[in-house]
């Protein structure tokens, strides 16, 4: 799924069962994952295991990356096909 943060956006903590990979297509966004703080940005992939809390906190610029879970996921509430 497509998914695009606005500057200073947050995704709150939260966990699911599903594993979670993604790409980071452009910007850049600070990632906790369980108890590691890391900046991803252009060009880096992440994979955040099942059951582990994570939340974003997007930086001074829009970022776009492209998420993806398995086992697959139903869409999220709040979340469009082309965007979230």
């Amino acid at each position: 799924m497509r998914c695009e943060m606005l500057p200073g956006s947050v995704v709150p903590l939260h966990d699911h069962p599903h594993e979670q990979a993604g790409v980071v297509l452009e910007g850049e966004f600070d990632f906790i994952i369980g108890t590691e703080r890391k900046r991803v940005k252009a060009g880096d992939m992440y994979i955040i295991p099942g059951g582990t809390p994570h939340s974003a906190i997007a930086l001074d610029r829009k970022a776009v990356f492209v998420d993806a879970w398995t086992p697959p996921r139903e869409a999220l509430p709040g979340a469009d096909s082309a965007s979230r």
